[in-house]
């Protein structure tokens, strides 16, 4: 019981150094930013992150030989099909279109949702303005047959019949819906790789730090809204498909930490992923799809240039400058450019917020990849100081064990046998004694009657005869 009890004042005293290692780590990740000290940070990104990344890229691609291998011939064979003149190669070039469409919003949708609130809010800066464009051009043109892509886009067509009826919403729907579907396919994917982290570390019996600080800052929230996401987060692993799709199909910016209980609480891939799919890429874009259609239709819009003339006087009689320049753009040739006077105010504040998003996601992905290396490093400083202290530990033991002539367990052995010999001495002695008096006392003791008399009857026997 002793060693037991000592076994464990040795791993309070480990753990309780490598809490102040912990805390004096946490308080230098803390001083690490791109804001907060711009150089650090770019010193451990290009010397720590990107050969981190590109290792872990060639070891991947070395553990999936075939796969690659396979990936290059079919990209050959496709390649050849595109430059290669014959039959196939009108079918492939309108599969490449098809496929560079796809991928370019599927991607979009990816930097929309990766990382843990870093991502690029792509829907604001490219699906946003793709559905105000085509809701624009369909209300102008009356007519939802115009391209959407290349140098043609967004043009009506010559054949346009401005007599006819204006196109309904559902028509303006169709249009959009395949590129916004993608979009919310691609943030959908976004979401995967929190889970996987979270998973990966529930079945190797870690936990997550980004888990763990999101949840605390949460309890730490004492609000009605800080309480509805504690209780949101507690109950999200067991509220299976309905409640992760519900969870999903809402503007969430708590889906990052959704993600990682989900993995953490091991609920099943598809689970996740189907309802993280539907909820995002057909609940939630056609909601956003429907706000800008009808935010953006013409006599929405025209309401919504009044109020910006009448409430903001710096825009008094350029908004409605600036949307007339729009409304030629529809009617334009292909190949020609409008004249609008140069950059109106409005048209430069969106260039100015465009380049500050994407500015910014750059910086936030570098602050976001050296906190994770950090981390990753720490970790292994603090394992490797555990196993130190435990080196020396048992390095003490063994000195202290050298020192001491006897252990103290035969110690004791010893004082117990010595302490018993005399009792032993004495029982024996004592047994002995009883066993004398006893044979003593039966050769002394008379004969019994019965034996007397079996004696004396032979003699009467001769004196009666």
């Amino acid at each position: 019981m002793s060693g037991q009890g000592d076994r464990k004042e040795d791993v309070a005293a480990i753990e309780q150094k490598l809490d102040i290692l912990r805390e004096r780590q946490k308080k230098m990740r803390a001083a690490v930013g791109v804001f907060k000290n711009p150089f650090s940070t770019l010193f451990y990104f290009f010397t720590g992150v990107i050969p981190q990344k590109i290792g872990a890229t060639f070891q991947w691609l070395s553990s999936h030989q075939s796969w690659v291998a396979s990936a290059l011939v079919v990209l050959f064979l496709y390649v050849a099909a595109l430059l290669v003149e014959g039959p196939q190669q009108q079918a492939a070039q309108v599969s490449y279109t098809f496929l560079k469409m796809c991928a370019w919003w599927v991607g979009l949708g990816i930097l929309s949702s990766i990382g843990l609130g870093t991502g690029l809010h792509t829907f604001v800066l490219y699906l946003g303005p793709f559905i105000a464009s085509a809701t624009l051009a369909a209300t102008e043109c009356n007519s939802t047959n115009f391209e959407r892509y290349g140098p043609s886009r967004f043009i009506c067509p010559a054949d346009t019949d401005k007599s006819a009826a204006a196109p309904q919403f559902t028509d303006i729907f169709k249009i959009v819906a395949l590129e916004a579907f993608l979009w919310g396919a691609g943030t959908a994917i976004g979401e995967l790789p929190p889970y996987f982290v979270a998973r990966a570390a529930r079945l190797a019996g870690q936990r997550v730090a980004e888990l763990d600080e999101g949840a605390e800052e949460i309890k730490q929230d004492t609000s009605l809204i800080g309480k509805v996401k504690q209780l949101a987060l507690n109950r999200l692993g067991n509220l299976g498909f309905v409640g992760i799709m519900l969870f999903a199909s809402i503007p969430n910016p708590l889906f990052d930490l959704a993600g990682l209980t989900c993995g953490h609480m091991l609920v099943p891939f598809w689970t996740f992923f189907g309802a993280t799919l539907i909820g995002k890429a057909v609940i939630k874009v056609s909601l956003q799809t429907t706000f800008v259609i009808t935010v953006f239709s013409k006599e929405h819009l025209q309401t919504l240039i009044y109020l910006i003339e009448t409430y903001i006087p710096v825009f008094s009689g350029r908004a409605q400058a600036t949307f007339e320049g729009v409304r030629k753009q529809y009617h334009r040739q292909p190949g020609q450019e409008i004249e609008t006077g140069g950059k109106n105010p409005l048209t430069l504040l969106w260039d100015i917020f465009l380049a500050g998003m994407v500015l910014y996601f750059v910086l936030s992905i570098i602050d976001s990849a050296v906190q994770e290396h950090l981390v990753s490093v720490h970790e292994e400083e603090v394992e490797l100081e555990r196993k130190k202290h435990e080196a020396e530990d048992e390095k003490d033991k063994v000195e202290k064990r050298s020192k001491t002539p006897a252990s103290e367990d035969t110690a004791e052995v010893v004082s117990e046998t010595t302490s018993t010999r005399p009792l032993v001495r004495s029982t024996t002695r004592n047994q002995t004694e009883a066993q004398q008096a006893k044979e003593a006392a039966q050769a002394n003791r008379p004969p019994s009657p019965t034996r007397r008399s079996s004696r004396l009857s032979p003699t009467l026997s001769k004196k009666n005869i």
